[in-house]
This record gives C-alpha cells, structure tokens and sequence, in this order.
C-alpha cells in the first residue's frame, strides 16, 4: 500500500466515523428537545398516503379514569407537539390505550387541536357489554367504530351515533356533534392537543389505563448534509453543514451526502 493509499484510506475511515458521531448527535438533540417520542414512516393500513409521509407519535401515558355520569379525572387530558416541520398536518391517528368500561354507549370522547378544530372520536358507540383493557384506533378511511357490542381492539374511523350533538362543559369545547379527524388537515399541529372525555349515563364507570397518543403525519422533506465543516449561514441548500440542516425549518429528515 503506497502512502497515498494509506492517506486515502484513513481519510475514509476518519469520514465514517464523523457520520457516525454526526447521526448520534442528532438522535441526541432530538431526544433532549422532546421532538417527539417516535417517529413512523409510510403505514400501509392507510391507503391514501405515499411514502413521502412521515409520523411523529406523541402520548401522555396517565391514567384516564372515566366518572360515571361526569367528566374524566383528566379533563381534559393534554399532550404537547413540538418541532414538526413542515408544520402543515396532512393524517391524524388517535390512539386510547387500555379502554375498559361497564356501558361503553356511555361515553363520549372529542379531540380539540391547538387551532380550535375539533372532532369527536366516540360517542354513543359500543353498546351495553362490558369491555375491558382494548386498545382503540382512530383514523379516517376506515369503518367507523360500530353502534352496538360487544367492542374489540382494532382501527375504527371516528363516529357520533346519537346524531345530537353532546354537551362537553367547560373547559371542553361545548356541544360537538360532528366526527370527521379530517378536520385537523392542512393545520399546524403544533402546540397543545386536548381530549375531552365524559359519561352521560349513570350507574357505570371506566378507564384508558395507559391513556392516549397522537400520530401526526406530514411530508417528509430532507436535508442533506454535504459538508464536515461546521458552518452556519442559515440556510441548508447544495452547500450544508450539520448545524444548518439542524435548524432547517422545513425539513424534517436529515441524510448524509456519500
């Protein structure tokens, strides 16, 4: 091996590893800014979106407890988006973990954004038979959860069964009556999620033991890192070092150059 060769070859060597720290750096980063818990990429149960689509999961793991004939302890219950870019919402999944209840027809659950849109997610859906620790998937595209029982975990699209609109007092939303997740597209979704939750019959109680998450999709958009040197001129074009494509504010992927 001449020393050209040599020279080459730890050159190479010294890139990869600078890869390899870089790519840990920003797990890091993203972990210590709370960016989000999880991110998906294309999910095959909906059909409408390509593999550009990318997901961030938020969940707030508290307990639930549903009151018979009131509202929850968590009233409502929160969760708080940050740092999604693009910040333009294109699919919302909603998920309830660990449902248990003695007369699901009871309850009644809606999601308000931090815009103000709002949808409920179950209302009068499920019947009289007692269900318990199921796991409850909301979306849109699918077949909404169904008006009588006995409930099983799967993938439901949200649905109002009495029609009428129900009263979520303050501090919810008021009377919704409208369930279409549909709503929460084409808005910022950052910022702070509320579920509201309540029973309007009496003589039955219930929980979401490991309470709820939010997936939100948007499209994937990357930012290419082509350099090692450590520039900032903030922006992150042809000519784009770690930090710039860090702080990119339209790109929520990052790759390294070969």
């Amino acid at each position: 091996e001449t020393k050209t060769q040599m020279r080459n070859n730890k050159m190479n060597r010294l890139e990869k590893m600078m890869k390899v720290v870089f790519t840990t750096l920003i797990i890091c980063l993203f972990a210590i800014s709370g960016f989000a818990q999880e991110t998906k990429d294309f999910d095959p149960t909906i059909s409408n979106l390509g593999s550009g689509a990318q997901g961030f999961v938020f969940k707030n793991s508290e307990k639930i407890t549903i009151n018979d004939e009131s509202t929850a302890s968590s009233y409502p219950s929160e969760i708080n988006v940050q740092g999604i870019n693009p910040a333009n919402t294109i699919f919302v999944i909603v998920t309830l973990d660990g449902f248990s209840h003695t007369f699901p027809d009871d309850v009644d659950i809606v999601l308000v954004s931090p815009t103000g849109a709002s949808s409920v997610i179950m209302s009068d859906a499920g019947g009289s038979s007692d269900v318990n620790d199921l796991t409850l998937r909301f979306q849109n595209l699918v077949t909404e959860i169904p008006d009588s029982g006995p409930l099983t975990s799967g993938i439901y699209g949200a649905a109002n069964h009495g029609s009428q609109s129900e009263n979520y007092p303050a501090p919810g939303p008021g009377n919704i009556s409208s369930a279409d997740l549909s709503v929460f597209n084409n808005i910022n979704p950052n910022g702070v999620w509320k579920l509201f939750v309540l029973d309007d019959g009496s003589g039955d109680v219930g929980e979401i033991t490991r309470g709820w998450s939010l997936t939100v999709f948007v499209d994937k958009v990357t930012a290419t890192v082509t350099k090692t040197a450590d520039t900032f001129d903030g922006n992150c074009n042809s000519d784009c070092s770690l930090r710039e494509a860090l702080a990119s504010s339209i790109a929520n992927n990052i790759e390294f150059s070969s």
